[in-house]
């Protein structure tokens, strides 16, 4: 392992012979997370002081950019076309040919104005949904520090290559798969890719090769964030070969499928076409029979079919779905095509593996206990509205014990809140996010209690001491402050055990 850690002359490039075109299309998966660092760095042909510009250009040319395959959406005109697709339509639009072919000037422009009042209330709502979609997609480029030539340098994400050293820091957002070859109490936001709610702890030391995705703690995976610590990790997989790419891949696979509404109107459209076809036939045979001439004869079945078919039925159903669609934009929810609305408003079961799949990803700090007494916080999220209660009642000012309490919890600390108001989230572990946003409860100003107290050292969270330690300076000398489990900090200091201040 040391040859590998202090390695000063990169090996030659052992790529094998390129094949035709990109390589992103299906060929075994390297199970990188059972590998070393150094198995990984000798299998990539890479060293720890990263690729020369001539190697990014070659393996640029062999992996392709670093992005995911999109498919384009529908164009505009094949959206609107897509409006028109059902038999209630067509024997609408057929009877309206008919009635301004007869000269019904007034049925025919009356049935046309509600054909085409539903078909643009359906092109506005799908067209907007897909925009918005791409818009999405395009905001998922971000910069990365990655090592070139030796230096560290800002690269777009486009432009890494498998072999490519990476720098991780809190805040971060990983761009591909990475091996992890160090990491200082390393910790990942994996919630977007495995459901987990909160941060997993990530390391150098590989897993067995059967492990599960969630169990992969020697890779960072391209679409997570990077929530506490730092480290270097190696670019093992880009593009559709991540994770995330595999993901992708899958919906992209996925069949379209037609969703009850859509499948009972086209029913109900056909069944109505037919019916009032036979009809107005056997109406038109009647008038020819008792002697009317042919042309009052179709008119007269015309009008009966014009007057049946319900016209009114498929902009009813368009606005409702239309409104539906509002309400769920409104909760940043976007709704590609209509018929989605009724199929997700007639779910009655929701599986879900855990708590946390489905909530807000964030915590709240409710109670904090003090040798002073005990305080209760009222608000949810990360808004720094909400009440301190002491016995039951609201108090403005808390005691100095729980001040103490709090001060501690803001000065070991590694998250930061960024935002304003309700739309504010945390950078980092959202327990620190929680312990920064008590704090503002009860009248603290985190910044001005960091610059009060700046500094001096910090010893990062991990998984196996369960505890963080932040050095500060102080008006009488150098001051630690503990924050983890408390059976284990208590324990780094039995005589102040019974006094431990702990936040739950």
């Amino acid at each position: 392992m040391a040859a590998h850690l202090y390695r000063t002359r990169r090996p030659p490039i052992r790529l094998p012979p390129r094949p035709a075109g990109r390589t992103d299309g299906p060929r075994p998966q390297e199970p990188w997370h059972a590998r070393s660092a150094g198995e990984a760095l000798d299998t990539l042909s890479a060293g720890r002081e990263g690729l020369t510009a001539i190697d990014v250009r070659q393996r640029l040319l062999r992996y392709g950019p670093n992005e995911l395959d999109r498919q384009q959406g529908p164009s505009w005109p094949a959206v609107l076309v897509r409006q028109f697709r059902s038999p209630l339509i067509y024997g609408l639009g057929v009877s309206a040919a008919v009635a301004l072919a007869l000269g019904e000037i007034a049925d025919g422009a009356v049935v046309l104005v509600v054909v085409l009042l539903n078909a643009a209330v359906g092109f506005v709502q799908e067209y907007r949904a897909g925009t918005a979609i791409q818009a999405l997609a395009q905001l998922l480029s971000e910069p990365t520090t990655t090592r070139r030539d030796g230096d560290w340098t800002q690269v777009p994400a486009e432009q890494l290559v498998p072999g490519d050293m990476v720098e991780v820091a809190p805040g971060d957002r990983v761009m591909a798969d990475l091996r992890v070859l160090d990491g200082q109490g390393l910790r990942a936001d994996e919630s977007a890719l495995t459901g987990e709610s909160v941060p997993v702890d990530k390391t150098s030391h590989p897993v067995p090769v059967d492990a599960e995705l969630a169990d992969r703690s020697s890779v960072l995976h391209a679409g997570t964030l990077v929530s506490a610590g730092g480290g270097q990790g190696l670019v093992v997989e880009t593009g559709n070969r991540t994770e995330l790419g595999r993901i992708s891949r899958l919906l992209n696979s996925a069949d379209d499928t037609r969703t009850p509404l859509t499948r009972s109107i086209a029913r109900l459209g056909t069944n109505i076409t037919r019916v009032l076809g036979v009809v107005a036939l056997i109406l038109f045979g009647i008038a020819l029979a008792r002697g009317y001439p042919a042309v009052d004869a179709t008119l007269a079945a015309v009008t009966f079919a014009v007057g049946a078919i319900p016209e009114g039925l498929p902009a009813i159903v368009t606005i409702a779905l239309a409104v539906g669609v509002r309400r769920m934009a409104r909760r940043n929810a976007i709704v590609r095509e209509l018929p989605a609305v009724e199929t997700l408003g007639s779910t009655s079961v929701v599986c879900t593996d855990k708590t946390g799949t489905l909530t807000c990803n964030e915590m709240t700090v409710r109670r904090a206990w003090s040798p002073a007494g005990e305080a209760e916080f009222d608000g949810v999220g990360y808004a720094a509205d909400g009440r301190v209660r002491q016995d039951g009642c609201s108090v403005p000012v808390l005691g100095a014990s729980l001040l103490r309490l709090l001060e501690a919890a803001v000065l070991a600390n590694e998250g930061r809140l960024v935002g304003q108001g309700a739309d504010r989230q945390v950078l980092g572990d959202p327990t620190d996010g929680a312990l920064l946003v008590a704090a503002e409860r009860a009248g603290l100003v985190p910044a001005e209690t960091i610059r009060t107290w700046p500094r001096r050292g910090l010893l990062p969270f991990d998984s196996g001491r369960q505890y963080m330690a932040s050095a500060h300076d102080s008006a009488t000398g150098p001051v630690v402050y503990l924050k983890g489990a408390p059976e284990v900090v208590g324990l780094q200091n039995p005589d102040l055990a019974c006094e431990l201040a702990f936040c739950g």
